[in-house]
């Protein structure tokens, strides 16, 4: 039996970010209830979603500067990590719909 092979430190990296995507996107989701059960006027939602959509963006751009370097783990890895954040951009753009109802 041959001794595991140590995975890159750019695959911690990467997971790192996205453990912190998958919090985010949470936070969305609670955002989300919150607008649709009237429990937050509209500029505090709104300011919500802009602190929200920044921090996403920020951990993207990060996954973002992390080379492969031909490696097919690391870029499956950013992939999958990528694929997070846009499900939270278009869950912030749901949100943004559901805001406007607010008054």
């Amino acid at each position: 039996q041959q001794p595991q092979q140590p995975q890159p430190r750019e695959l911690s990296v990467i997971a790192e970010h996205q453990q912190r995507i998958r919090l985010q996107h949470e936070q969305i989701i609670q955002l989300q209830q919150d607008v649709r059960a009237w429990r937050i006027d509209r500029n505090s939602a709104n300011k919500r979603v802009l602190e929200l959509n920044e921090l996403v963006m920020r951990e993207n751009l990060a996954i973002d500067k992390i080379e492969s370097n031909g490696n097919d783990a690391i870029r499956q890895a950013r992939k999958a990590a990528v694929r997070e954040a846009q499900m939270c951009f278009d869950k912030l753009d749901s949100v943004k719909e559901g805001i406007k109802a607010l008054q």
